[in-house]
């Protein structure tokens, strides 16, 4: 589900003070998401997010394409209604570059309503943040082709010297990740 298909659109909310608006800049085709944010709002984890029933206990990936042009931090937010995070805050830094995730989770067995999005980190600066792609798909079947990947396009993958994305590993087991008997340890 590509949530910047006009035929869900209706689904991405501005969360706490933000404004959304969809342009089509100069050298793109396609609408894009303009997420804006004013610090005279003074409101922490503002940005956009989308509300969804998920099915339980069922692996998800997410695919995600941002430009952060003014700001200091935005992040990646998956959580359930219990506020547990379904994927980690992965740190997206201003650049002039779009910023490429791809992300896998694993939805919990009893809860299925699920908010995604991208939030700012700091109530006190403004915000710019533009997507060109922000979609959900769930994965009917584990592969080397659709396992948890970091990626970036950019010349400058890590702009920030203090974050660096893990490289890929090998998938662990669920055990290992704390899943056991389908419920997170």
């Amino acid at each position: 589900m590509n949530f910047l298909d006009p035929a869900y659109r209706a689904w991405i909310h501005a969360h706490k003070g933000a404004t959304i608006n969809w342009t089509t800049p100069n050298d793109q085709s396609d609408s894009v998401l303009e997420v804006e944010y004013r610090k005279e709002v003074y409101q922490t984890s503002a940005g956009f997010r989308i509300e969804m029933q998920l099915e339980p206990n069922q692996t998800y990936q997410l695919e995600l394409s941002a430009q952060l042009l003014k700001g200091s931090i935005a992040f990646v937010y998956v959580e359930d209604t219990q506020q547990q995070r379904l994927v980690p805050r992965i740190k997206i830094y201003q650049n002039t570059e779009f910023y490429v995730l791809k992300h896998n989770f694993i939805t919990l067995p009893i809860v299925n309503l699920v908010y995604l999005g991208i939030l700012f980190y700091y109530p006190d600066i403004d915000y710019h943040l533009r997507v060109n792609k922000f979609q959900i798909n769930k994965v009917e079947k584990l592969t080397s082709a659709n396992l948890l990947s970091f990626q970036s396009n950019s010349t400058n993958p890590n702009p920030n010297p203090k974050f660096s994305p893990p490289p890929p590993s090998k998938p662990k087991s669920l055990k290992k990740l704390g899943v056991e008997n389908g419920y997170h340890s």
